[in-house]
């Protein structure tokens, strides 16, 4: 508002979108309040302040709020300040003489944006319109859109006159063009967020259809290794070859580095707890080199970064989707118990424990079955836990919409994610021993572990990383300032 022209040029675009722009009547109506609080002074700047709204009445409808001009004076004003004769036939056309200059374009755009424009939520789909009673200037505005690069549609919609755009990067441009870049980003970040769930959903879908070709395949590979091995054959293999294979026993997910579809985003679950400051720092190192070094697809870490950092941390063997469980509800005994073994050497007795759960799902009772052979076997604590996604046993329908929200699919779709059970919510002390009541001890042992992570946050201090200053440099700050005036410059 600050010049005169601009906002003569934004007001003009508001008469020719607004609800009636006659000789008898200026009616303008809206929901906005930012477009009420502003299109007063709007028109004050524009017409002078003898021109304004007459009467404001309250709202006459559902939110809308309406700006009468009635006083044959004020109208007259306003149509000579918009180049219009009050004496002829009134068939509105666009004044080009109000829209020569980039800056009167762009506040002429805004004024019929906000007095006839309307955009649709992006998560649904993209449309962004200008809507006018007056078809000679939806088609000046066509052209005069067109000059500016862009390239609008229009079409008649009862008795109105629709210029619209269904492309999200021409609503981006044309809203960051009238000034509103905060709209525009938040468009473009609500259509990042639905690429993204469509890819995500996309990638779930095609997960869960090769889950169990993969699995299988990975299984039949080290059941051949293991038979080689068992043989003559391995023997046989030249020496690069056995080291290959007895690595690919050792680790059947690969390593950190590797990045091949089908496999290495294939990946099992581990919990982790820190006991101590030595362990915190640990499992911040083991997140960081997950998401820098082994994202693909998901954040990841392998068996030897693992081995690196296990100091200070309790490690249990997770749900169904851990490493032992899988070998387990795979018939893989052996390999299960070999990863224990290795996972309780490596954090020691009494650090790392074997995880009985049971959510009703047929594989963890057969893992089960397994984890509690493991503990006999080998002396390996127990521990009972249960996975938490919501709240009450009642929640799982509100989470299971939530799913499809997120995911893009509809409760109706055999494919869609979908959790096999609703035992996933917090349960009582008493619900969870119902579950094994022949091993009390892993139920104690879930205070136990309580006990052992006796870390604490400190507060009140800045861990900010030291930058080391060049040579000839001493002070900081100054040095900040220099750095941003040589930018500036």
């Amino acid at each position: 508002l600050a010049k005169k022209c601009c906002a003569l040029a934004e007001a003009y675009g508001v008469l020719l979108y607004a609800n009636t722009f006659s000789l008898s009547q200026i009616r303008i109506m809206t929901a906005h309040d930012g477009f009420a609080a502003r299109l007063p002074k709007l028109f004050r700047r524009a017409f002078g302040g003898g021109v304004d709204f007459d009467r404001c009445p309250p709202e006459e409808s559902a939110g809308k709020r309406s700006f009468l001009v009635t006083d044959p004076a004020k109208i007259r004003a306003i149509f000579a300040a918009v180049g219009y004769d009050p004496a002829r036939t009134l068939a509105h056309q666009l004044n080009l003489a109000l829209v020569e200059t980039d800056c009167d374009r762009v506040a002429f755009l805004r004024g019929a944006f906000l007095a006839g424009g309307s955009v649709t939520d992006p998560r649904k789909r993209y449309h962004l319109e200008l809507a006018t009673s007056h078809g000679g200037v939806c088609r000046q505005m066509n052209a005069l859109l067109r000059e500016m690069g862009f390239e609008p549609k229009d079409a008649r919609r009862g008795a109105g006159y629709i210029t619209y755009f269904k492309q999200s990067g021409a609503i981006e441009d044309l809203l960051t063009t009238m000034g509103a870049g905060v709209s525009a980003m938040e468009l473009m970040s609500a259509k990042v967020e639905k690429h993204m769930a469509n890819a995500m959903n996309r990638l779930t879908n095609c997960d869960m259809a090769n889950a169990d070709k993969v699995t299988d395949a990975a299984a039949a590979q080290l059941a051949a290794i293991r038979r080689l091995e068992a043989g003559p054959g391995l023997d046989t293999l030249p020496t690069p070859l056995q080291d290959t294979a007895l690595l690919r026993i050792a680790n059947p997910a690969g390593s950190l580095a590797d990045r091949e579809y089908g496999v290495d985003n294939r990946y099992s679950h581990l919990i982790l707890l820190c006991k101590n400051e030595t362990g915190y720092h640990n499992l911040c190192r083991l997140v960081s080199k997950a998401f820098i070094d082994g994202f693909y697809v998901k954040p990841r870490i392998d068996w030897p970064l693992l081995h690196e950092h296990a100091e200070g941390l309790v490690c249990l063997s997770a749900c169904l989707a851990g490493d032992i469980p899988q070998k387990l509800v795979q018939g893989d005994y052996e390999g299960a118990k070999a990863r224990a073994l290795e996972l309780d050497s490596l954090f020691g007795r009494g650090n790392f424990y074997l995880e009985l759960q049971d959510h009703g799902i047929p594989e963890e009772r057969k893992a089960a079955q397994g984890l509690l052979r493991l503990h006999r076997e080998t002396g390996i604590p127990l521990v009972v836990t249960n996975d938490a996604h919501y709240l009450r046993r009642e929640d799982a329908r509100a989470q299971d919409i939530l799913m499809c929200i997120q995911t893009g699919k509809t409760v109706d779709d055999p494919d869609r994610m979908k959790f096999d059970s609703e035992e996933l919510y917090l349960k009582s002390e008493e619900e969870m021993r119902r579950l094994f009541p022949d091993v009390p001890e892993a139920y104690d042992n879930t205070a136990r572990i309580a006990e052992l992570c006796d870390f604490n946050f400190e507060f009140g201090n800045y861990h900010l990383p030291r930058f080391q200053l060049p040579e000839g440099e001493t002070d900081s700050v100054s040095y900040l300032r220099k750095l941003c005036v040589a930018g500036l410059q």
